[in-house]
């Protein structure tokens, strides 16, 4: 049987990092995926199409409701953590005096056996704890970011619509969402990061994770 520090190390540190990564992917995915398809006129001919961006890792590092949900799906992760710690530990306990019945000078057969069977019922509950925690993790972060996604949505399809725009790409030059990138080069004029912002009434600030430009109005 394995030491219960070997066989039930705990991903849960790690998890909320890794999480919130994926999330500003999946949110970037969503976004980039916008209009993804040409538009015809009454005539079916293509209609000319207008390109622009959003560098969207700007927008989200400076949204008010971002950092709130971050804080709420930590104190969320932290109580799950929380209730895990409390499981490993009384299977440490189990575990410490089936070491000391171990090393009893007697031991029943059976008694052996039945602690054994106690450790591994313990060791299963507290896996199957962690598993169900990390799910649950998932199932609240993408009902906080749900609401996040609409508004930028909303936003970036109302900015598209209002300046003529067919396509709007993300460009992140850096962070988390910049793998999502297709743009090497692009006119400034066609940058809708400030407008975006504007419509969502984020105030955007340069940070480390981004080197847009914020045009001053």
């Amino acid at each position: 049987m394995l030491h219960p520090q070997q066989s039930l190390a705990s991903p849960l540190g790690n998890f909320y990092f890794e999480s919130v990564y994926f999330m500003k992917v999946f949110l970037i995915a969503s976004i980039y995926l916008f209009f993804l398809g040409l538009t015809f006129n009454a005539k079916g001919q293509p209609k000319a199409q207008r390109l622009a961006y959003v560098d969207v890792e700007l927008i989200l590092s400076n949204m008010s409701e971002f950092k709130s949900m971050q804080q709420t799906l930590m104190i969320h992760r932290d109580k799950l953590a929380q209730q895990l710690a409390v499981r490993k530990n009384y299977f440490e306990e189990k575990y410490q005096e089936y070491v000391k019945l171990m090393e009893g000078s007697k031991i029943l057969e059976q008694d052996k056996k039945a602690k054994e069977e106690e450790l591994r019922k313990l060791q299963q509950e507290v896996e199957t704890f962690q598993e169900e925690a990390e799910k649950n993790i998932l199932k609240k972060q993408e009902e906080l970011m749900k609401p996040i996604i609409e508004k930028i949505q909303s936003a970036v399809d109302a900015v598209a619509n209002e300046e003529g725009y067919t396509y709007v790409f993300n460009k992140s030059t850096s962070g988390t969402t910049a793998m999502l990138s297709t743009l090497i080069k692009a006119p400034k004029e066609d940058d809708l990061t400030a407008k975006v912002a504007k419509k969502l009434g984020v105030e955007l600030k340069e940070t480390p994770n981004s080197t847009s430009a914020v045009p001053k109005n």
